[in-house]
């Protein structure tokens, strides 16, 4: 059973990573599963405070890139309005996103953004150069809540990879000890 908890983690951490760049697919949660495989192996040495601060390093993950959007649109010097623009079009986004990749890739990544626009024109029609800028801080938004999750789900990776080396090689070493104990004896 350990041997198929393996499997899944590295397949599962494997899929986190390439979830992080594909819209919608919760690539930080499907991360944080394979890790959860992992500690249930029982050869893992993954303790519980381990399980739990990167659980709560997913959830974290995963609300600051739902906030994203919102926070580059007010450092780009959005108003409230475009802030509720970007919002809007983050849910927007992610209900259009339903349709296939494509869909989400442009649903997820323009959404936002013209959401942003939208909502700064509303507020402020005689400003357009601002409100594309604002559009911008929220475009650019999408890059880091991606580098973020990439991140971490990258961590998870490499930490599920290291904690099944440490579980297989004493075996394969054992093994190899095993063989070669038993051809020394036929001589």
């Amino acid at each position: 059973m350990d041997v198929v908890f393996a499997i899944v983690a590295i397949v599962l951490a494997i899929l986190g990573v390439i979830g992080c760049v594909i819209p919608i697919v919760p690539g930080v949660i499907i991360s944080y599963a394979g890790y959860l495989c992992l500690y249930f192996c029982d050869g893992s040495e993954i303790g519980l405070t381990s399980v739990i601060i990167y659980g709560i390093l997913a959830v974290a993950v995963t609300i600051v890139d739902f906030i994203l959007p919102s926070f580059f649109s007010k450092k780009f010097g959005g108003s409230k309005a475009g802030r509720r623009g970007a919002t809007l079009g983050m849910i927007a986004g992610m209900l259009f996103s339903s349709f296939g990749i494509i869909a989400a890739l442009i649903g997820l990544i323009l959404f936002p953004c013209a959401g942003a626009i939208i909502g700064e024109i509303i507020h402020d029609k005689s400003d357009k150069k601002r409100a594309f800028k604002v559009g911008l801080g929220t475009f650019i938004s999408f890059f880091v809540g991606t580098a973020i999750k990439l991140t971490y789900s990258i961590i998870i990776l490499i930490h599920i990879f290291g904690k099944i080396w440490d579980m297989t090689v004493p075996h394969i070493i054992a093994a190899y000890d095993y063989v070669i104990d038993w051809f020394a004896n036929l001589f």
